[in-house]
């Protein structure tokens, strides 16, 4: 049968579209480049016709007012004015008339006799500054006149717009004769310009328009700045490349349309106009040697660019003709052709965009197959890997891409199903079983065994085994194998690439167990490495085939693809040994801070390590509860490590926590306990007891009534002392009996006869300045509140109303009160206000704290679960009074572990741990007035949580018996 010949799809279809568009499209380029470049060059000697005739105009509309106003002035009797005064009087005259042209920059007269009188404008700040000229100064005046002793005097005065002299600046001497000037000598009956030149306090270049005034020798003469020419130059500008300069017959360049080419050079400290000749512009100059001043058409090249355009007489200034000359690049004269050529060239891709659908269903026509393949290549897009049969085609490429694609789509499809069982696992043991189970599949090996190196870096030891149908291996009788003793297991530790070993079980004792197992006399082995995303050695893939050819065979086809494959599964082990790492770094690192917690100090021992057993135990029977309030209660491997982070943290905040203040076991204790100063003080007032009993002695008083006098006396400060004693202690409540007799002890003065101020450091002697320095020696209380006893609260520890946190409390007023008698005050135990918010604060710190840590979206709930455990079900509860609803379920069964492990712990110092029943009885009441929750409570006594935790926990003597139904809020 002879064999169809099959010709390239992509040869026909491009071969045909780009003939067929190449023809149309260059045959209409070619003829719209052709006929608009005919069209624009003819445009453009018209548009210079235009240009020259607009500057023409321009130049007469700017000096024929001039010459107006000269003529006019000149018939004025300024001529016959001979003083300062008799000038100014014709400032309005002269200032109107300068307001006739903006160019006009000065008027002057020059007298016959030498006299000189000129009206300049102050229009820019330049100016001003020049002639320090006041801020609203809109004119500076100057006059000279020669005096009695034939010296000329210069006058300057300065008008404002209302031509009102607004400052006189005092007479100097000058030199200066206008007579000298060649505006006067040129002056004739009729105005007329003469050459340009540098106006020095302008900066410009301009000309002066003059004439002898009517009957008169005096001249009038007016100074005109060019700078409007090159700004009109500017805008006639054709295209942005075009040049256009103003030059008179002689030369001398008026004004450009370049801003880079100067006008002017300095010669001798003289400012003088540049010729054509002396020209920056290269072009310029190549224009001008090569032609002649005459009207005429011009076109050239110059340095490879054409250039077309013009050059026109436009009038004369001086005595001197004015020619311009305008210059346009070709290029951009035939802008509007190339760009009429691009839309040409945009039709034609519009024709392209048009033809394409044509030719799209001819090549459907041609090939059905071509359609199929797309379908095929938009699932594989779009990640659908689904089977469908491989299309066949007359064309030859399309049917060598047809079994191609079919092959990646089966090989893409195997590889993704792969890579998503693996994303999706979370354990790391597990992991590891499905990369085996997964190599196994897709290998088709007979076993496959995963290889992880240990710690050392020296050993292999199997750390899963999956196997074939029909197929036992024991993993415990599997080689362990040692990178210093084997030569290949080493080479493959040491290779940057990805290799494999294909070996005899015969060639390496290390695999006889393998063959012995299988029943197999010879085995192949292929060995890939697992390595990580830095190239590290992680371990090795081991897959062992049965020795045959057809299996070599096969082993071959499917090795890149495991390749691939154990290269994803080797950075997914890396994640998850990684990931499994910081989570027990982080576990690790929060039990040290709970152990550090409790071992601060000794009346929390243990609290932050035993809180987190009642917590799970209270979580986990919620939900394996059937009762109506759990049923819908359940924790997932997320939610159990949010109660377990909460849990271990609920009081990280005690890091804050004074010991002392926790540990203050009566109420003058700080660091120290004050009650020894109290103790000095009555030791004083004993000592001055005796001294006054001597001293009544020593003046022959009746000393059987002075012992006894004195005997009372230590006898009353005996008694004081111990009864102040006791009430540091704290150990009753002080009634108003007992706080009126310590009112009454306090009273009693004592001698200090040394400065309290010295010795002290700079934070108390700072609080001490608040109160005058008393001279010594002084009387003091024996129990006293001093000004130095207040610690005032920072501002950052202060919490306002609307704070992120939502606390809601009763912050006091100071940090600290260590008043003696305020702290003796204390009705019960041993603290103040102020350190019972400090204690209380823990809870505070502890919100702050883990809410500053950037926990993971489903560990949010950390810093509330944490938090409430102080709350209470009414909202009295600390720190932000929250009510039942506003907490969790977790977060109330903090509460209940909470205050469950303070009642029995057996580690506290400052108490006896109490037994199941007194706590559970405590716990009642505090169920009562609504502190805990009352579902939870009940569930802690129904499922046994309390007498379990008891049970590894309490000791036996703690443990009675107890009838939960007298503590259940139902029966």
């Amino acid at each position: 049968m002879t064999k169809s010949k099959k010709y390239s799809l992509r040869f026909i279809l491009t071969s045909l579209f780009t003939i067929l568009m190449l023809c149309v499209g260059g045959v209409i380029a070619s003829l719209n480049y052709t006929q608009i470049t005919k069209l624009l060059l003819s445009a453009a000697d018209n548009i210079y016709d235009r240009v020259a005739t607009e500057f023409v105009l321009n130049f007469q509309n700017t000096y024929s007012p001039v010459r107006n106003s000269i003529k006019l002035l000149s018939h004025s009797d300024i001529s016959n004015s001979t003083t300062f005064k008799q000038r100014l009087g014709y400032i309005g005259l002269i200032t109107e008339a300068m307001d006739t042209e903006d160019t006009i920059t000065a008027m002057q007269f020059g007298y016959e006799n030498g006299d000189y009188f000129i009206v300049r404008k102050i229009n820019t700040e330049n100016l001003k500054k020049k002639f320090s000229a006041p801020e609203d100064a809109e004119f500076v005046v100057d006059n000279t006149n020669e005096d009695d002793a034939g010296s000329i005097l210069l006058s300057r005065v300065f008008l404002n717009k209302n031509l009102h002299v607004i400052k006189r600046v005092e007479d100097t001497m000058t030199t200066y004769d206008p007579r000298t000037r060649p505006w006067f000598k040129q002056a004739s009956q009729e105005p007329h310009a003469i050459a340009p030149y540098y106006f020095f306090f302008m900066h410009q270049v301009g000309t002066t328009v003059t004439m002898k005034m009517y009957q008169s020798n005096t001249v009038i003469a007016t100074d005109l700045t060019l700078e409007n020419m090159s700004n009109h130059l500017i805008e006639s500008k054709m295209t942005p490349a075009s040049e256009m300069y103003l030059v008179t017959e002689k030369g001398l360049m008026i004004a450009s349309t370049n801003t880079n080419d100067k006008l002017i050079k300095t010669i001798k400290d003289n400012v003088i106009l540049k010729n054509v000749s002396e020209s920056s512009n290269e072009l310029l100059s190549y224009l001008v040697a090569n032609n002649k001043y005459e009207e005429k058409k011009i076109s050239f090249k110059y340095q490879g660019k054409y250039w077309q355009g013009v050059i026109k007489r436009v009038g004369a200034l001086g005595g001197d003709d004015l020619y311009l000359l305008s210059m346009t690049p070709v290029r951009e004269l035939l802008k509007d052709a190339v760009e009429i050529g691009l839309m040409s060239i945009y039709l034609l891709f519009v024709i392209i965009l048009f033809a394409l659908p044509v030719v799209w269903y001819i090549s459907k026509r041609m090939s059905i197959s071509m359609h199929q393949l797309g379908v095929d290549a938009k699932q594989i897009m779009n990640f659908d890997f689904s089977d469908s049969n491989s299309p066949k085609s007359k064309i030859e490429e399309v049917d060598d891409l047809a079994k191609a694609q079919g092959l990646m789509k089966s090989s893409l499809g195997q590889f993704m199903s792969l890579i998503n069982s693996l994303v999706i696992e979370k354990d790391f043991e597990s992991l590891l079983d499905k990369i085996t189970v997964e190599t196994l599949y897709a290998s088709k090996a007979m076993a496959v065994a995963t290889y992880l190196i240990d710690e050392e870096e020296i050993t292999l030891r199997v750390d899963s085994l999956k196997t074939g149908m029909g197929v036992n291996l024991d993993s415990k009788k599997l080689p362990v194998f040692s990178l210093e003793s084997n030569e290949k297991i080493s080479d493959l530790f040491i290779s940057q690439e990805c290799k494999y070993f294909q070996q005899n079980s015969n060639d390496d004792q290390c695999w006889v167990e393998f063959a012995s197992q299988l029943n197999e006399p010879v085995i192949n082995v292929i060995l890939l490495p697992l390595r990580n995303r830095q190239a590290e050695f992680m371990g090795m893939i081991a897959l062992i085939y049965p020795h045959s050819d057809e299996a070599a065979e096969t082993n071959q086809q499917s090795l890149s693809f495991i390749q691939a494959f154990s290269g994803f599964a080797a950075v997914s082990l890396e994640s998850k040994q990684l990931l499994k790492m910081q989570e027990e770094l982080l576990d690790a690192f929060i039990k040290l801070i709970a152990g550090a917690i409790d071992a601060k100090s000794p009346y929390t021992g243990g609290h932050c390590q035993r809180v987190p057993e009642i917590a799970k135990m209270l979580a986990q029977a919620a939900c394996d509860s059937s009762e109506p309030f759990f049923i819908d209660y359940s924790l997932d491997d997320e939610q159990w490590q949010e109660l377990h982070i909460a849990s271990w943290l609920h009081d990280c905040g005690k890091v804050t926590t004074p010991e002392y203040v926790v540990d203050k076991s009566t109420k003058l204790e700080t660091i120290y306990d004050r009650i020894h100063e109290i103790r000095t003080r009555f030791e004083v007032l004993k000592r001055d007891a005796e001294i006054e009993y001597w001293k009544a002695v020593s003046k022959g008083g009746d000393i059987d009534k002075l012992k006894i006098s004195l005997q009372q006396t230590i006898n009353e400060l005996d008694d004081d002392f111990e009864f102040v004693a006791t009430c540091n202690q704290g150990g009753e409540f002080m009634e108003d009996e007992k706080l009126a007799r310590l009112s009454e002890i306090s009273d009693k003065r004592w001698v200090r006869t040394l400065n309290d101020r010295l010795g002290v450091s700079w934070e108390e002697a700072k609080r001490m300045e608040s109160t005058p320095e008393q001279k010594l020696p002084v009387e003091e209380y024996l129990l006293a509140d001093k000004a130095e006893h207040i610690i005032e609260r920072p501002d950052s520890e202060k919490i306002a109303d609307d704070n992120p946190w939502g606390f809601n409390l009763d912050i006091p007023e100071y940090k600290f009160n260590r008043g003696e008698l305020y702290n003796m005050s204390v009705k019960a135990g041993t603290l103040t206000n102020e350190e019972r918010y400090i204690i209380n604060e823990h809870m505070v710190q502890t919100i702050k704290m883990l809410d500053q840590l950037p926990f993971p979206s489903h560990l949010k709930q950390v810093p509330a679960i944490a938090g409430g455990h102080h709350e209470s079900m009414d909202g009295t509860g600390y720190p932000k009074r929250l009510t039942k609803d506003d907490m969790s379920l977790t977060a109330r069964m903090m509460a209940i572990a909470d205050i469950f492990e303070a009642l029995t712990a057996s580690d506290r110092p400052y108490k006896k741990a109490k037994s199941l029943t007194v706590s559970l009885k405590i716990m009642s009441g505090m169920r009562d007035r609504k502190h805990i929750d009352t579902d939870l409570f009940d569930l802690f006594l129904r499922s046994g949580v309390y007498l379990e935790y008891a049970e590894k926990f309490l000791s036996q003597d703690q443990i009675d018996a107890v009838d939960i139904t007298q503590y259940l809020s139902s029966p």
